[in-house]
């Protein structure tokens, strides 16, 4: 068969999940107005955010068929590329927690798969080889593919494989889930003065907030945040990672305590499991 001339995106969350929103709570409660002349993220999750993806490189069209069915019942978007090329092209633009390489493509397959483990925002992504040979499975195996899809068998075994490997998906897409949330925050820079911003959005990694006091890329900023319905403030060191002109700023964590990153990472597991519920396959 004759390979695609372009990647091909299969949707299959929804008819148009792009489209749809999720409500969250907004957590500033009275004092909820922003820092003047600055807006402020809207209070609901789009379904983009917390979809979990995956990126299937295959020429076959009944493979390609029979996948894109099966992760349809699993509430997975997928994505289809025809060769490890355009694979490539994709995966340094979009984050995918799942790769589906079908070995049939050519030696660049396994070389693909190595390639994953040196991307920094794919190396915890689960990998499927799909295997036509025992030599192939072995050497999917030896470059790093975490789950085998045996071509003869993959109408009995692709969705007993998805369900046992979809938590290792959740947690995957986890890590980069940034939740929106409105709320006050206090920044200190070096010796000077405390003042105040608010947030726009927070992950375990990171957060966006906005401020009428000058930030600029490079600051090492002290951070102070009480998570909603928390009794205490967090404090967390950051570095300023961008600005825009309109007051706001992405900062990266740095050096986090134990403690304090536990509390992070419940709160945003809690967030995402209530956003993701809607979304959840349903049991077989």
């Amino acid at each position: 068969m004759a390979p695609r001339s372009q990647s091909v995106t299969r949707i299959t969350a929804s008819s148009n999940p792009m489209r749809q929103t999720l409500p969250v709570a907004n957590a500033a409660g009275a004092d909820a107005s922003p820092v003047l002349g600055v807006d402020i993220a809207s209070s609901s999750v789009s379904v983009e955010q917390i979809v979990t993806r995956a990126l299937l490189v295959c020429r076959d069209t009944r493979s390609v068929d029979m996948l894109c069915h099966c992760t349809q019942q699993m509430a997975i978007q997928i994505e289809v590329c025809p060769d490890a090329a355009s694979a490539t092209r994709k995966l340094c633009r979009n984050k995918f927690e799942a790769i589906v390489v079908d070995l049939a493509i050519g030696p660049d397959a396994l070389d693909l798969i190595r390639k994953l483990h040196g991307m920094t925002s794919h190396r915890r992504a689960v990998i499927f080889a799909i295997s036509d040979t025992e030599e192939q499975a072995k050497a999917a195996f030896q470059s790093g593919a975490t789950f085998l899809l045996e071509k003869d068998s993959l109408p009995l075994t692709t969705l007993r494989t998805l369900r046992a490997a979809y938590p290792m998906m959740v947690a995957e897409r986890r890590r980069y889930f940034r939740f929106p949330l409105d709320m006050m925050v206090f920044i200190r820079i070096g010796a000077l003065p405390e003042f105040r911003a608010r947030s726009v959005n927070l992950s375990e990694s990171g957060m966006a907030v906005v401020s009428n006091e000058p930030l600029s890329s490079g600051d090492r900023i002290q951070l102070r945040l009480c998570l909603p319905d928390a009794a205490d403030f967090l404090t967390l060191t950051a570095d300023v990672c961008w600005t825009n002109a309109e007051g706001r700023a992405g900062v990266k964590f740095q050096q986090v305590l134990p403690s304090v990153r536990e509390r992070l990472q419940n709160w945003l597991a809690a967030r995402f499991d209530e956003c993701t519920q809607p979304l959840a396959p349903k049991a077989p």
